[in-house]
Parts: C-alpha cells; structure tokens; sequence
C-alpha cells in the first residue's frame, strides 16, 4: 500500500515543469511528510505574519538541529543554526523553493530530522524575506 501511494507521488511529482506549481510540491511534501511520520510530535509554532530569525530561533524551531548545527558542533556540519548570517547563507528571500536551507529539510539529507511543523515555519521565515 505504501509503495503504490510513493509511486503515484513520484508520478505526480515528475510532472512539475514550472516554479509556478510549488503549492502542487509542497502539497506533496506535505503528504510525503504525514504519510512517514503520523506520529511525530508537532508543535505548531506561533509565528507572526512576518517572522523574523529572532522569532523563529525563541519559538525553538531550530531546537532539533542544534544537536549538530550549533557552536560546538557547526566545525562537522558546516552551519550554525545560532548564527543568523550563517543561516542567511543558506536561502534566497522569498523564494523557499530555491533556497538550499528549505530544500535540505523538507526533501533533502535534512528531511528524516524535520517536520511538518517545522517545514512550515522555515518556509514562511523565506518566503516573508528571512530577516
């Protein structure tokens, strides 16, 4: 059953050709995301409308990569999620579909240690300008 669900994704997921479908992508993370983790303990951060770095580093949204993405640990992974312009480096304002900080934890290398939730409030942080 899970294999038919991943390969009707996958299907649907080759036939993107545009940037203008990202809403059809993300959907698909999304359900990707559910389907793989039903269980995960969510917390659903309260964002502004406009996020800042601040906002998102007091609501602990980076609490789960600070166990390899902080001070004493960013010489083996190469990224400070403490360090605002190190994080900086890594997306494009308003475009969290190109931004390789978005791309490592909701598909990439970075995904099994991620959530929906988290996901969600990175994206908005990007797509608002990650200030």
């Amino acid at each position: 059953m899970r294999l038919v669900f991943f390969i009707i994704l996958f299907l649907f997921h080759c036939n993107f050709k545009t940037k203008e479908e990202n809403q059809k992508e993300e959907l698909i993370n999304y359900l990707i995301n559910l389907w793989l983790s039903p269980k995960e303990n969510c917390i659903n951060y309260n964002l502004p409308d406009n996020p800042t770095y601040i906002d998102l580093k007091n609501q602990n949204v980076f609490s789960n990569c600070k166990r390899c993405h902080s001070p004493g640990e960013s010489a083996v992974s190469y990224l400070d999620v403490e360090d605002y312009n190190s994080l900086r480096s890594k997306i494009i304002p308003f475009e969290p579909f190109n931004s390789t900080l978005y791309l490592s934890i909701t598909t990439g290398n970075m995904s099994s240690y991620s959530n929906s939730c988290i996901n969600s409030a990175v994206k908005k942080w990007i797509e608002k300008g990650g200030n």
